[in-house]
């Protein structure tokens, strides 16, 4: 029987929570969540993270299933450390990803872009681009085969669509 708190040092190098650590790092690798792609919206982004954590609060749920001394104080606390983990990884990756996106660091620059044609279409996505600075596109012109030269909107037109890979 221990009597008082168990130190914090003992949590630390348990061999358990570095089995934790590994689970997580694993699921979060498996999951994609250490390449956060430029264009993923942040909802799209938390759903990732709520699966990964929602399989991983799973897989210890069954690790720790105990049916001979079946405790909801045990299955509680495995819950409590699901919504946890998913809080905080949640709050901080979505902190993080803000900064990122903000300051344009890492893999959130913006990225060169030319528009095929020079139609009514076209310009309707031009004018969503524009509405929407997080897509992180910066257009440099435009490509069409009627009008090989000359300007669309204010941006030029950069050749035909046959000269896309040298544009």
């Amino acid at each position: 029987t221990v009597v008082g708190y168990v130190p914090l040092e003992t949590y630390i190098i348990s061999p358990a929570m570095f089995l934790l650590m590994v689970m997580w790092l694993t699921l979060f690798l498996l999951g994609g969540l250490y390449e956060i792609p430029w264009d993923m919206s942040r909802i799209d982004y938390g759903f990732a993270i709520l699966k990964a954590v929602g399989i991983g609060t799973l897989v210890l749920f069954i690790a720790t299933f105990d049916a001979a001394a079946m405790s909801w104080g045990g299955r509680l606390a495995t819950l409590f450390h699901g919504a946890s983990v998913a809080m905080l990884v949640l709050f901080v990756r979505m902190f993080i990803v803000g900064i990122e996106r903000k300051y344009e660091i890492l893999g959130f620059r913006r990225r060169n872009t030319i528009v095929v044609g020079t139609s009514a279409a076209a310009a309707e996505l031009v004018a969503e681009i524009a509405n929407r600075p997080g897509l992180k596109y910066h257009i440099k012109g435009f490509v069409d085969n009627k009008i090989e030269t000359g300007t669309f909107l204010g941006l030029p037109v950069l050749g035909s669509t046959h000269e896309i890979p040298e544009v």
